[in-house]
């Protein structure tokens, strides 16, 4: 009798160990989120070129027609051009061709950087 019951546990346990490790197998998927890898450049300008078109170019790749916006209207209207944080090469013509502004700049992560305008 005490041989039935030793049976009985031991299957007993040996069916628990079994069901923990069966359902204890599987993938675990993870998800990693935050914030993106980059930087922002805006044109704004109070003077002459406030509210006209000019043309951003970036790095000899890129280029980019913007309108100069006023300093105040610069964070809820700009436009913001995305470029990676680093150093940059930017140029910027108004629509005759003529150089506005003409520097290598660098923007931190999650920054923006403000090229004024006369």
């Amino acid at each position: 009798m005490i041989r039935i019951k030793f049976r009985h546990i031991a299957s007993l346990i040996s069916g628990l160990i079994l069901t923990m490790i069966l359902s204890s197998c599987g993938s675990t998927a993870t998800m990693t989120t935050g914030l993106e890898n980059e930087s922002y450049i805006i044109v704004t300008s109070d003077n002459q070129y406030k509210n006209k078109e000019v043309v951003v170019r970036v790095d000899d790749m890129n280029t980019y027609e913007v309108k100069a916006l006023p300093s105040k209207h610069v964070v809820r209207k700009g436009k913001r051009i995305v470029v990676h944080p680093g150093s940059h090469d930017v140029v910027v013509k108004d629509r005759s061709g003529k150089t506005l502004f003409d520097k290598t700049i660098f923007v931190s992560s999650r920054f923006s950087k403000l090229i004024e305008l006369p």
